[in-house]
């Protein structure tokens, strides 16, 4: 029998929707600038991209979720654990790519010589290395929520998930200040352009990383806070969820105001876009202008050839 929706689970789902709606078409325009050759020519620019993945596969993990809260679809039992394993993927992946990216950054600012030097297949190892370990902490994750485990084996599998998470968070907190140590007051004296870009980049990226922590944090400390039974899903872990989803469109919006790049390429793809829905329109009325015309040139063709 299904359970009718309430006005605050309608409310919940319509904001649930927009922010999917929001981070799905958000992220493939920040993929489609990102792979263009602009910014393919950067090889520290694979990280972004790579990060744009992972919210972009956070929206569409969210589509199965208004489904299932919607209509009250049912799932067998062995594809139960399969929705949480990959929403909690990406997730993970998101914040396993802020970290990656404040290592970069921080490569970048200490050893510049190296890092000019870096390949791609560096960088791609790279990102291999951090979805692996995204994988890891969803699995961790999703075997931490399941209510059928043994105490001993939640309260270690918890204990893991918190070490990760304290290390991603202190990675991120050192490398970022090492970079604003460097760059306050080693400040080099002929300040090259290569310096300038990179110290305005690790700027954008700490922002970028601040707002998502400021989405992360409350659900972490909600579950932390909440240890002592095993967490099931609540009211508060639904409004949890909708606050960690928006960290996903976060990124577009840094991008936007903060990489002027980003924002000049956005623009050509909307005046492209423009252009052809133009095309399209003036092409079609004079189609259909033709059409009008061929009957009338037919006749008068009709009417000026000889009559045998």
């Amino acid at each position: 029998m299904q359970k009718s929706l309430t006005q605050e689970d309608l409310v919940r789902l319509g904001v649930m929707s927009t922010a999917v709606t929001l981070i799905i078409a958000g992220n493939t325009l920040a993929l489609r600038v990102f792979l263009r050759k602009s910014f393919r020519m950067k090889k520290s620019n694979y990280l972004l991209i790579n990060l744009t993945f992972a919210d972009l596969f956070v929206g569409i993990m969210g589509i199965p979720h208004i489904a299932i809260t919607s209509s009250q679809v049912f799932i067998e039992d062995r594809w139960k654990p399969v929705l949480p394993i990959l929403t909690s993927f990406g997730f993970s992946a998101s914040l396993a790519f802020l970290v990656s990216i404040s290592l970069e950054r921080t490569y970048a600012v200490f050893f510049p010589m190296k890092h000019r030097v870096a390949t791609s297949r560096q960088y791609c190892t790279f990102s291999v290395i951090t979805w692996a370990m995204a994988a890891v902490v969803a699995c961790l994750s999703v075997e931490q929520q399941d209510k059928d485990i043994a105490r001993t084996l939640h309260d270690r599998t918890f204990l893991a998930i918190t070490i990760i998470t304290l290390i991603f968070l202190g990675l991120i907190v050192v490398s970022y200040f090492s970079i604003w140590f460097k760059v306050t007051f080693f400040k080099p004296i002929n300040k090259h352009q290569a310096w300038k870009a990179n110290s305005k980049l690790a700027k954008t990226l700490f922002i970028l990383t601040v707002a998502s922590l400021v989405t992360w944090l409350p659900r972490f400390i909600y579950q932390f806070m909440n240890n002592a039974e095993k967490p099931g899903p609540t009211i508060a872990s639904h409004y949890f969820y909708l606050v960690i989803l928006s960290n996903s469109f976060i990124n577009i919006i840094v991008f936007t105001l903060r990489m002027p790049l980003f924002r000049s390429e956005i623009k050509s793809i909307a005046r492209s876009l423009c252009g052809r829905q133009i095309k399209h329109g003036v092409r079609v009325e004079h189609c259909s202008r033709v059409n009008q015309s061929e009957p009338l040139k037919l006749l008068s063709a009709r009417q000026l050839s000889p009559k045998i």
